[in-house]
């Protein structure tokens, strides 16, 4: 599953076939959860799940007694809104502006077609609404298994993160992700530093996302799932081979970031430069560079960059990922731009070097032919 990719805890807990003479071996995890497989009916009428889905009609169905965790409210205030009345004056209503802020629950006196599909559930521009109708997209257009898992382990990986912010928000301090920064230049040591952790395109659109997900992170705290995540975090900063920054938030901003500044772009490729040099360091680096998010692209429009030692870096850092077979095949997997791009720098800092050596060496014959190394490494054009 998507959460296998981050998360475990789930095959403990998790029951294929359950009938009504074994019913009650989900006792003992009923404070906890279970994840259980049944074939009959009359388990819809029993009050023993939270969540059911129907895998013959399609449908998901959450109970309406199903208790909801409270966020930490004190410590997490409610993002401005944008609706009408915000805009005037900057005040809440309470509960009614929530409602048109995230959507209103349907209740029976509303009348509403159980069938028709539910726009009114969530906000049209919300990340869950977006994920779901992606998901059902790719469905539609025949996406294989292995591209549909992909995403809901990138969906996985957000709520992660986001589950990590809310905590520096409320509690001010978390042990499950990196802390939230941004990227700073010390214009007095001339040193900069790197930013770390989720970066949203606009903070009151994320600040609203994590008010959307409070409860949802607060159930997810307090269950044995975030203990081993909490383990799994800390072993991964003790024994992952790239140390000393957030790679995913440097990816992330090379390939989403806009109008970034020079100084990050080099600072980012200058520390992956010298960071990333061992078989298992390059596979790190792979492991944030999936192929349904573009591969190696982030990486490789380094290489179109105005400024020729970032250019140079992202050779140097490109080199290195060549070197291995893995690192091999995601170079192959680029298109014909950026390979060609690639290839023909590669091309002229050989020429460059042997025309210095012809000038140290006060002659020599003429090398102006491509290496084979350079060319053929990366297949035909």
């Amino acid at each position: 599953s998507g959460s296998g990719c981050y998360l475990r805890g789930f095959v403990e807990r998790a029951f294929p076939y359950i009938n009504l003479s074994t019913k009650d071996v989900l006792e003992p995890f009923a404070a906890t959860g279970y994840i259980a497989g049944v074939t009959n009916p009359i388990f819809e009428q029993l009050p023993v799940w939270d969540v059911l889905c129907n895998i013959i009609s399609n449908t998901i169905a959450v109970h309406k007694d199903i208790a909801t965790a409270a966020p930490a409210l004190p410590l997490f205030p409610a993002p401005p809104t944008l609706n009408a009345a915000s805009r005037t004056d900057g005040r809440s209503d309470g509960p009614t502006n929530r409602e048109e802020e995230f959507g209103r629950s349907p209740t029976p006196s509303t009348g509403v077609n159980p069938s028709a599909k539910p726009d009114y559930m969530v906000r049209p521009d919300s990340y869950d609404a977006l994920f779901m109708e992606e998901v059902q997209a790719s469905i539609v257009n025949h996406v294989g298994e292995v591209g549909i898992r992909a995403r809901f382990a990138e969906y996985v990986f957000r709520f992660l993160q986001l589950a990590s912010r809310y905590e520096e928000d409320t509690l001010r301090l978390t042990y499950i992700g990196y802390p939230c920064t941004q990227y700073t230049y010390n214009s007095r040591t001339g040193q900069g530093a790197l930013g770390s952790g989720i970066r949203f395109s606009d903070e009151v659109n994320g600040m609203r996302e994590l008010t959307a997900n409070a409860s949802r992170i607060e159930g997810w705290r307090k269950s044995t799932s975030y203990e081993y995540w909490v383990q799994d975090f800390h072993n991964e900063q003790e024994n992952s081979p790239i140390q000393g920054f957030d790679l995913e938030h440097q990816i992330v901003r090379l390939r989403n970031g806009k109008n970034i500044p020079e100084g990050e772009v080099a600072l980012i490729f200058e520390t992956m430069c010298k960071s990333i040099r061992t078989y298992d360091q390059v596979v790190e680096l792979l492991a944030h560079c999936p192929p349904q998010q573009g591969g190696l692209q982030p990486i490789a429009t380094g290489l179109f960059h105005q400024q020729e030692y970032i250019r140079e870096m992202t050779v140097n850092l490109m080199n290195v990922i060549r070197d291995y077979p893995i690192g091999f095949q995601f170079l192959q997997s680029l298109n014909q731009f950026f390979r060609y791009s690639y290839i023909r720098q590669v091309h002229e800092r050989q020429l460059s070097w042997r025309e210095n050596l012809q000038e140290v060496s006060n002659g020599g014959a003429s090398y102006g032919a491509p290496s084979n190394h350079s060319q053929v490494s990366l297949g035909a054009i």
